[in-house]
Parts: structure tokens; C-alpha cells; sequence
């Protein structure tokens, strides 16, 4: 075979593949629309791992969560328990350079701060937890499986601590963490109680990682805000001290980055960020 017929028949069988591959995935997101949560739970993996290593594959697996977060919501606090409980994760922000960069930024935050411990509204899975290195650490969620799937991860370590946010102990941190949380509360009242325990639950810091305009999406779970706002007419006596923006912008093309930033609040008199 000359060497050009056989660049256009990899080239053609490539094209074949890719086709193939993305029928599957198609086919794969009908079917598990009307599949048990038991079945939905592995096939589920499945498709995530397809959406990853397939060209296009990403952007049709994003379509088919949004049509799934509307069939499933009913509450934001329901939602992510049913999410998680039938096998899904915090999200692509919790995996891979998203969630590499955070933990960089935070951790050299704590360190350079003397951060002693630190509290977490959305552990979530814990995925990113585990790259995180803090002195002490409490992670509260509303998900009961969240919690339990922490305290699996982690039995091992007495630095951290995981239980409901519904049982909060009131007990306060030098720096408190809202990660990629802010834009999936839709309900007003619990927007409100959220940033209330974040602000008031801190006794140094606030570390803010959200998106910060207001929009409703498509998605019924995602709720964009402009907190900043919130947070100058509710809490005067933070000061925004720090804005650092997402070296991994969100693509719209194929889903990939993120539209959050990272926004540290410190309590008034507490010193300034810039002065280190």
C-alpha cells in the first residue's frame, strides 16, 4: 500500500472510530435515562471515562447531565445527595489542573498565613480534600453520603473531621472555604444561610472560589451569583482583599476550565494579604 493511501486509511478509519464511539455515547445516554439507579451508578462511570478520551464525547455528556439534573432536582441539598449517592462525583472542578490549582492556591495561603484550621461549607467527595495540606480541618455537607464517603477516605487521619452542616457545633476557623458551591445554591434562603455561616463562622479569613455575575443557566442545579454584592451589603465589617483569576478559563467549545475565581475576604483589622 503507497504511503498516501495508507495516511488516508488510518485517517478514514480514525474518523470511523471516533463516529462509532460517539453513537455509543449517544446511545448509552438514552438508555441510561430509563435505567434503575443501581444500573445508572456503573454505567455512569462509563460514560465519564468515554466523555474524557473521546473528541466531542465531552460536550454530549455535559447535555445529558444538564437533562438529568432537571428530571432529578427537587431541592439543591436533594439533588447532590441523590448525585452522590447513585455514584456521582463533586464535579470536574473536585478533578485534575482545576482542582490541582486550588489546592496550590490554598495551600500556600495557610502556610504563608499560619492558617491553624480551617472550615469547609462543600467538602463533597473529598477528592480535593486530598490534596489539601491544612493543620486541622472540618469539612460539612449536606449530603449524608458526602460525609460518608469522607470519613471512609480519611478514617486514617485525626487532622480532619467531617460531619452535616445541619449539625454545625457553631465552633469557628481562622479561615473558612466555599469552593465551586456558591453557583449551585438556587434557593435564595439557603444562599443566604450558606454565606451567613461562612462570614461568621471565620475568625481571619474567607476564601471565596465562584463564579460572580448573576445568571440562570440551563442547568437546574447552577444558579451564578454575584456574591460580591451580598457580601458588601451584608457583612461590613469584610473587606475584600484579594481577587485571583482562573488561569483555566471555561471553553464553551468543549466544556473544559471553569468560570470560578478566587475571591479572600479577611476581617477588618486582620492583616492584609497584600502586606506579605
Amino acid at each position: 500500500m503507497s504511503g498516501g493511501r495508507s495516511r488516508n486509511w488510518r485517517i478514514g478509519s480514525g474518523i470511523a472510530w471516533v463516529s462509532t464511539s460517539l453513537a455509543i455515547v449517544v446511545v448509552g445516554v438514552l438508555v441510561f435515562t430509563r435505567l434503575p439507579d443501581r444500573a445508572r451508578k456503573s454505567i455512569d462511570g462509563v460514560l465519564r471515562s468515554l466523555a474524557r478520551r473521546i473528541p466531542g464525547a465531552r460536550a454530549i455528556h455535559h447535555r445529558y447531565l444538564e437533562s438529568r439534573s432537571r428530571r432529578d432536582f427537587s431541592t439543591s441539598g436533594d439533588y447532590w445527595e441523590r448525585r452522590y449517592v447513585t455514584g456521582g462525583t463533586s464535579g470536574d472542578g473536585s478533578y485534575g489542573q482545576l482542582a490541582r490549582f486550588k489546592a496550590a492556591v490554598l495551600n500556600d495561603f495557610v502556610s504563608e498565613h499560619r492558617i491553624r484550621d480551617v472550615l469547609e461549607l462543600g467538602v463533597g467527595d473529598g477528592n480535593q480534600l486530598g490534596l489539601a495540606e491544612y493543620p486541622q480541618y472540618r469539612g460539612l455537607d449536606v449530603s449524608a453520603e458526602a460525609i460518608r464517603m469522607c470519613r471512609a477516605r480519611f478514617e486514617n487521619d485525626r487532622t480532619k473531621q467531617f460531619g452535616l452542616l445541619a449539625d454545625f457545633d457553631d465552633q469557628p476557623a481562622e479561615l473558612t472555604l466555599s469552593l465551586d458551591v456558591v453557583y449551585h445554591l438556587v434557593e435564595d434562603d439557603v444562599f443566604d444561610a450558606h454565606m451567613r455561616l461562612l462570614f461568621g463562622a471565620s475568625t481571619r479569613y474567607v476564601a471565596v472560589y465562584a463564579s460572580n455575575y448573576d445568571s440562570v443557566e440551563s442547568a437546574i442545579h447552577v444558579r451564578h451569583r454575584e456574591f460580591t454584592r451580598w457580601v458588601g451589603e451584608n457583612c461590613p465589617e469584610w473587606v475584600l482583599d484579594h481577587h485571583l483569576a482562573n488561569p483555566y478559563a471555561y471553553d464553551p467549545r468543549d466544556h473544559s476550565g471553569s468560570l470560578a475565581d478566587f475571591y479572600f475576604y479577611r476581617r477588618a483589622g486582620t492583616q492584609s494579604l497584600q502586606d506579605n
